[in-house]
């Protein structure tokens, strides 16, 4: 598996490491929506965050992101391809996985520390449905740095319960982004994704005849609790460091 690329931006660190016996600590900012925000109807989860620390250093890398969706919510994957595996997808890019599995988009800012040098890069990220167990929806991430060097990751997001008021949750383990011998990994300082996909669409055959199919995807509760819908993401960082955004998204 080739890793992210991680561009050389030939930037001093000054102010960016931190003083001695300054307390590190990551913090984090996010935020979501429903595209569009119907009451039962297929939608798309638009997300972003952004990572720091109080200490004025590069955060710790990031281990584990979980999204955590409201109660109602749905995932109805029938028609969209899928994925043959995530190996094929480190190994061949985004070309091993059939267009029909297509289930998002999005794009990510790493960064690392190399001696007194600030490196970074922003690398551009697609989604593929994996191979799913019921209950369990797979998705594939593929993120693609190309400037100034071609280097890419692959990693899996699955599907799981999540406690009230919660109804479940996408789990994302992030592997390491190592840079160069002796160097600490990179750091993701933020990203931005957009999953689902409700303009979807597939034909199926139905008395003779070619029938257009949309694809729900993931699909909006049909009922919104006063405030708004509740959704959370968990972060885990290499330091052990754990963080939670809890974040309402608006009723219609």
């Amino acid at each position: 598996m080739r890793r992210p690329a991680i561009a050389a931006a030939g930037l001093a660190l000054l102010g960016l490491v931190a003083p001695a016996g300054a307390a590190a600590s990551p913090t984090v900012t996010a935020s979501a929506s429903f595209a569009p925000d119907r009451l039962g109807s297929p939608t798309a989860l638009v997300y972003a965050f952004q990572i720091g620390d109080t200490s004025g250093a590069l955060p710790p890398p990031l281990s584990r992101v979980v999204a955590m969706l409201p109660a109602g919510s749905e995932v109805d994957t029938a028609g969209l391809g899928v994925c043959p595996s995530l190996s094929a997808l480190a190994q061949m890019g985004a070309s091993a996985c059939p267009s029909s599995s297509f289930a998002g988009f999005g794009s990510s800012q790493v960064a690392a520390a190399i001696g007194a040098t600030l490196i970074n890069e922003t690398a551009a990220l697609t989604i593929f449905l994996g191979p799913s167990t019921p209950g369990h929806t797979v998705l594939d991430f593929y993120a693609d740095g190309t400037t100034p060097v071609s280097e890419q990751l692959a990693f899996t997001g699955t599907e799981e319960p999540a406690s009230a008021p919660y109804g479940l949750s996408f789990v994302v383990n992030i592997p390491a982004i190592p840079t160069v011998p002796g160097a600490p990994d990179a750091s993701i300082l933020s990203l931005k994704s957009t999953i689902g996909a409700p303009n979807a669409a597939y034909y199926v055959t139905k008395r003779h005849r070619r029938v257009l199919e949309h694809v729900k995807g993931l699909v909006v509760p049909k009922r919104c609790p006063p405030g708004g819908f509740p959704f959370a993401l968990a972060f885990s960082f290499t330091d052990g460091t754990t963080l939670t955004a809890p974040l309402k998204i608006a009723c219609p």
